[in-house]
């Protein structure tokens, strides 16, 4: 015999409410209690629901499909993006589709365009750096429902979700400082990015607040990328003086950093201690394990997805709103007092 799948008249009966209330309650509409909502989600999880797509496009006139825009650079920090974004696309019965692109160029807004008008897609999720691109300002003058990953605070036209990762910059310098640190070198990200700005503020403010100047032969410009960490690592590890810490814009340079001391025989963190920001999954297994500023990459997408899809189905609700997830420190072993100042 084949298993009948389970249908909303399945769930409406084993809660005690209406199909109607039980739909609204799966599909996130208004005129539901937030415990009825609740409890009609966990029946349906229970029972294993699956929505029929199709029925739910033909009714509300929707592709239930979402379109990602996202830059090829740093594939550690997108996977987190992505999968915030695909599960939670998901869960809430739409599809993801993507595009990538190595830079705001390269993006062919009249095809995002050409595909909402068509109905191939209902809303779009602009991820950093490309959310403060000149794309957004193309889709918000088309009238395209959107979404804006980490983009500049001064910079947002739609609905905004931001991690507050200058913060976490200025608590791992500070942490530093406090282990002893004076001589801290520093690599930048992506030039213009929104992120990469506000961890290097961040590392200014937690110098400038404990009356440590910053020398210009210890900032380095990275991209993000493992090579850029890697031959910036170097360029700082042959200083004379050098560096007694160094603190990379994300996880993937630092990486870069780790190999290079590796490569110059200096051992980590006892040589020179290292940290990164994000937090990806790599950072908690190289060796040594490496402290970092955890930003909810996962999390801030889920989010953003989230929000696109509200404004979706409850379009006579015009709100811009900004959201911003806190950043969080993560100590490893990759950082420990220093033995000696190199300045001194």
């Amino acid at each position: 015999m084949v298993k009948r799948n389970t249908t909303l008249k399945d769930i409406a009966l084993s809660c005690g409410v209406s199909i109607k209330t039980a739909s609204r309650a799966i599909n996130g509409e208004a005129g539901v209690s937030k415990a009825t909502m609740e409890r009609v989600r966990v029946i349906a999880k229970e029972l294993g629901y699956v929505p029929n797509i199709i029925a739910k496009q033909l009714a509300s006139k929707r592709s239930n499909v979402l379109v990602m825009i996202y830059c090829y650079v740093d594939g550690s920090w997108i996977n987190d993006v992505q999968r915030g974004a695909i599960e939670t696309a998901i869960s809430h019965g739409y599809e993801l589709i993507m595009r990538p692109a190595h830079n705001p160029h390269d993006i062919d807004a009249d095809k995002i365009l050409r595909l909402y008008d068509q109905g191939s897609v209902d809303g779009v999720l602009v991820t950093s750096p490309f959310s403060s691109a000149a794309i957004v300002d193309v889709l918000y003058e088309a009238g395209v429902p959107c979404v804006q990953l980490s983009p500049k605070r001064d910079d947002f036209r739609y609905p905004a979700v931001f991690s507050n990762t200058g913060h976490g910059a200025c608590q791992l310098v500070e942490y530093l400082i406090s282990l002893g640190h004076r001589d801290i070198g520093f690599i930048k990200g992506v030039s213009g990015e929104s992120g990469a700005e506000d961890r290097y503020l961040g590392y200014c403010r937690a110098m400038e607040n404990n009356g440590l100047a910053i020398n210009k032969d210890w900032v380095m410009q990275g991209d993000y990328t493992f090579r850029s960490g890697l031959v910036s690592g170097r360029t700082l590890l042959k200083r004379k003086p050098r560096p007694t810490a160094i603190f990379a814009s994300n996880d993937e340079m630092a990486s870069g950093v780790l190999s290079a001391a590796h490569q110059l025989g200096l051992e980590v963190p006892e040589e020179i201690s290292v940290a990164g920001a994000d937090d990806v999954k790599m950072a908690s297994q190289l060796w040594p394990p490496l402290t970092t500023v955890r930003q909810p990459s996962a999390e801030m997408a889920s989010l953003a997805v989230e929000m696109l899809i509200y404004s979706l189905e409850n379009p006579l609700e015009k709100k811009q709103e900004a959201r911003e997830l806190p950043a969080e420190l993560i100590l490893r072993e990759s950082t420990v007092c220093p033995k000696f100042s190199q300045s001194s």
